[in-house]
């Protein structure tokens, strides 16, 4: 398959100081550490070198100290002897992840210790932040271990580690066992790792690997799958996995001198993803010719992210001059793919160091984005300077802004002192919580699960007339900005919003006050709107758009729905067109002749729901029009289970609105009945942004009332467009004006949820 990014955008990271003088100066190795099982947090940052291990509490997950100019505080997690690679993992079921990490491999590659290669877990005390160091237990050993992954390798529903060994024997005594394999070993957490260890173990492999040096994890795309492992080594890229029975190896690529004697091979690799395909390309660091290599599939391999059984092509894409400073050297650190830009394509970082040469041209962190696939066509940057390879990097949402950050290990030009810096990303939203399908002629966005909001997030919807509608997703006690007097409505879908306006706090929630009208037109003092209680909110935004049609809309022709949704979301979905249809030509209204050459358009529409519940239903969106004196149909949802207010965009008349009579005392006509009488109901007139509260009866804890049948309990009710006496008094001169409003169907458990917290005195 085929791919090719002709637009490039340069990449523009600005650098900030994590530890001007890191406590250890020998710190070496950083690791992005998401403290949480659920990595609904930035993720903080671990440091090791020669025995210290320590973890850098992040600040940007406090939302009162996230700024640029956040400090970052060590804790030590424990101390090791020569620490080797790190992975994590959720070891108990304290909602935390725990450090895994291995020690113990001897003195040098070659010299290395046959009783060592420990493995060990340390336990994340949670909340707490006192100066104690975690509690340590060993996991197992295997001589020579320098790279441990964690995930479910043979048994999905248990945590797994896997060790790598560099080499299992010390050839600096024996040189003559310098060609033995070394055994890769899976590790699986037993039922009470606290008090159980050694964990046990089996061999998975301990004939076809030497000198391994990295490796990465593919998760299974499906619940309960196994994962598989790409390994670098001596003998070049190899995929690796479980079939059920027994562990396969399948050979994706050999080094570029398979000949080599170097034990060096591999040094990093990663794969990176295009589009749906997850695993379109595989970047490696190879030695002994220091250089950076490219493999990808060929054209006609179909884009289903296997990377097995597809035929690879090998390519060159740069090579280093590689120092050599008395028994120092150069050397590649890290390898890491991810998408940096938000443009669907994984660009890659490779980190340099150059030995004592801490100012070679070569070393830094280096940033690679594909142009051309097939051709090994990359365009290429440096980022921060040739200090900044000094030690290892790592990759992750550091600032909480939804963007891949870099922090990496470096030295001071003055001392060679270690320190840590932060590279910020100055890309907005490259990493998106919130992702879109399409059922049929709807779309289906896909929303973090309540609680596990890590970062704001917005995605542009739909634009009508002059306005475009937005989805926004705040986490808890963060904001977002909101201009004043720029005309913008919200309408809050979950959560709580609060705001400051003319010195006074709003709060505003997914109900207003009940057969009321309310505007919901904002305008904070202070140009931000907050997310209150603990699990964060999620609002849309109505915007002018200063380009579109406003009001009033004489002909349906001039009410036109945009699809906003942008590049990032599949096509099929962005492909999706919305137009209003006349509701008697819909099946559902085609035989009501109420509705019989009536001025009565729908738009549908929009669900949005819970990531990995299919049935955590948070809101389906319509929209609507109505010309002058139609009537939309009375009706009391006695066949539905849904709470539903409206928002209104525009009144036509400018007295439409809900209308509603009591449960017994005016049943709707029965067709082919006269005009209704108004005069026997009750009127909420919805002004321009204005949204009206709940219709349906509410028990006296604000909980919405059933029938006996388990519905909930309505008046009867319908929008009725104002009529043409409204027209001429509001638009003189028009015949026709159309209502644009959009629904809101809430599922009654969600209103039933927020009673209960307003009875608890929880913020929604």
């Amino acid at each position: 398959m085929s791919y090719l990014n002709p637009s490039v955008v340069q990449p523009t990271f600005h650098t900030a100081i994590v530890d001007e003088r890191c406590r250890d100066p020998s710190s070496f190795f950083v690791y992005a550490f998401p403290a949480l099982a659920d990595d609904s947090k930035a993720p903080d940052v671990v440091t090791y070198g020669n025995g210290v291990v320590q973890i850098y509490d992040n600040p940007f997950n406090d939302p009162k100290f996230a700024s640029k100019q956040a400090e970052w505080h060590p804790r030590t997690v424990g101390k090791l002897v020569q620490p080797t690679g790190m992975t994590h993992g959720a070891v108990t079921s304290s909602g935390y992840n725990d450090v895994i990490i291995g020690d113990m491999i001897g003195t040098s590659l070659n010299a290395i210790n046959e009783d060592g290669g420990r493995i060990s877990w340390f336990e994340n005390p949670g909340k707490t932040r006192s100066s104690q160091m975690w509690m340590q237990r060993e996991i197992g050993r295997n001589a020579g271990n320098f790279c441990v992954k964690a995930g479910h390798f043979t048994d999905p529903f248990k945590l797994q580690v896997m060790s790598f060994p560099f080499a299992s024997k010390n050839t600096k005594v024996n040189p003559n066992l310098v060609d033995i394999p070394v055994p890769v070993v899976v590790f699986t957490c037993p039922d009470d790792p606290k008090t159980a260890h050694p964990w046990p173990s089996t061999i998975a492999n301990e004939g076809s690997f030497y000198a391994i040096k990295d490796a990465r994890v593919i998760p299974s795309p499906t619940y309960g799958g196994l994962d598989k492992l790409l390994i670098g080594s001596h003998e070049g890229i190899s995929l690796m996995w479980y079939d059920g029975t027994a562990w396969v190896v399948d050979r994706i690529a050999p080094l570029l001198r398979p000949q080599s004697h170097s034990p060096e091979g591999i040094l990093a690799l990663d794969y990176g993803k295009v589009g749906n395909d997850r695993i379109a390309y595989i970047a490696a660091a190879e030695c002994p010719d220091f250089c950076l290599t490219i493999h990808v599939k060929d054209t006609k391999t179909h884009a289903d992210g296997t990377p097995t059984l597809n035929p690879w092509k090998k390519l060159v894409l740069d090579n280093f001059n590689r120092p050599e400073v008395g028994r120092q050297v150069g050397s590649f650190h890290d390898l890491i793919c991810g998408d940096f830009d938000g443009d669907g394509t994984d660009e890659f970082i490779v980190s340099i160091g150059m030995g004592c040469d801490h100012e070679h041209e070569a070393g830094g962190i280096w940033y690679y984005k594909p142009i051309d696939l097939v051709s090994g066509r990359f365009a290429k940057w440096r980022i921060g300077n040739s200090m900044s390879g000094h030690g290892h990097a790592c990759v992750g949402d550091f600032t909480a802004s939804c963007t891949l950050d870099i922090i990496n290990m470096s030295v001071t030009v003055s001392t060679h002192q270690a320190m840590m810096e932060l590279h910020v990303n100055e890309n907005k939203r490259t990493i998106h919580s919130i992702s879109a399908t399409r059922a049929h002629n709807e779309v289906v966005l896909h929303v973090p699960e309540r609680g596990k909001v890590k970062a704001f997030d917005e995605v542009p919807l739909l634009g009508i007339g002059n306005t475009n509608i937005t989805l926004v997703v705040l986490p808890a006690g963060h904001s977002c900005t909101c201009p004043p007097g720029c005309g913008i409505g919200i309408k809050v879908l979950d959560g709580s919003v609060s705001w400051t306006e003319k010195g006074k706090r709003m709060t505003r929630t997914c109900v207003t006050e009940q057969k009321h009208q309310t505007s919901a037109l904002v305008n904070p003092s202070n140009a931000l709107l907050f997310a209150d209680g603990e699990d964060g909110a999620m609002l849309l935004m109505f915007t002018p758009n200063g380009a579109g049609k406003h009001g009033p809309y004489d002909d349906m022709s001039k009410i036109v729905v945009r699809n906003l949704l942008p590049d990032y979301m599949p096509e099929d979905v962005r492909a999706l067109q919305f137009p209003f249809i006349r509701v008697d030509r819909l099946d559902w209204g085609k035989d009501d002749i109420r509705f019989k050459d009536s001025e009565f358009y729908n738009c549908t529409g929009i669900y949005i729901r819970r990531n990995n519940n299919a049935d955590d239903l948070i809101v389906h969106m319509q929209l609507w029009t109505a010309g002058v004196g139609v009537d939309c149909g009375f009706h009391n949802h006695a066949d539905k289970s849904f709470c539903e207010v409206h928002y209104c965009l525009f009144n036509g008349t400018g007295n439409a609105g809900m209308w509603w009579a009591g449960h017994d005392d005016y049943p709707p006509p029965e067709p082919p009945a006269a005009h209704l009488d108004r005069s026997k109901m009750h009127h909420i007139r919805l002004p321009n942004h204005a949204e009206h509260g709940p219709l349906w009866d509410i028990n006296k804890d604000g909980s919405p009332m059933h029938r006996s049948d388990g519905q909930i309990l309505y008046p009867w009710h319908a929008w009725l467009a104002g009529e043409a006496t409204d027209l001429s008094k509001n638009f003189p001169g028009l015949r026709q004006s159309y209502d644009v409003w959009m629904a809101f169907e809430f599922p009654s458990v969600s209103i039933r949820r927020l009673a209960q917290k307003n009875i608890a005195g929880i913020k929604a």
